[in-house]
């Protein structure tokens, strides 16, 4: 037991496809606060920030989303881990016009970059050099959908509508 090592999922959501990812290859999940009631608190970034330096050294550290990038580039940092980005919120974005050249920074420190589109990595590759990517397109659970039955004679389209409920 002590020399296995972990794979840490640093979380902000999650999403749901990030979870199932997450869980199929055995992570320990933690908010990228600790909790969520920590993100309101002054000061709670230090807080976080030094209880990540005293983790266990993981063999990976996933950050979901730009959030949790930068506790995941010191656990990288501080333990030798590899570290993958989930890139599937607005990161591109927010390099392009807020000009955060940490996240850029952040997001080319990441020894593995995962887009959920091509269009994502397509921004991704406009605004970073990144050394390695890849696309996982999301997949779709049923119950998360109503359908609605269509004519026989429109037999080759489907319509669904999306129904919101807690993950």
């Amino acid at each position: 037991m002590l020399n296995k090592k972990f794979i840490y999922f640093i979380y902000q959501g999650p999403h749901y496809v990030h979870a199932e990812w997450a869980k199929a290859i055995g992570s320990i999940f933690i908010h990228f606060r600790i909790h969520k009631w920590l993100t309101y608190i002054k000061g709670s970034r230090r807080i976080t920030r030094s209880f990540f330096l005293w983790l266990r050294a993981p063999k990976l550290v996933i950050a979901e989303g730009g959030a949790p990038l930068i506790e995941a580039a010191l656990v990288k940092m501080n333990k030798n881990a590899s570290m993958v980005y989930l890139a599937t919120d607005i990161t591109p974005y927010k390099i392009i016009k807020e000009k955060n050249s940490l996240l850029k920074d952040l997001t080319e420190f990441s020894d593995l970059v995962i887009a959920n589109s091509k269009m994502m990595m397509n921004d991704m590759l406009q605004t970073c050099h990144l050394k390695n990517y890849f696309i996982v397109y999301p997949f779709v659970r049923e119950e998360f959908f109503s359908y609605k039955q269509v004519d026989e004679k429109d037999c080759c389209k489907g319509v669904f509508f999306r129904r919101f409920m807690e993950v």
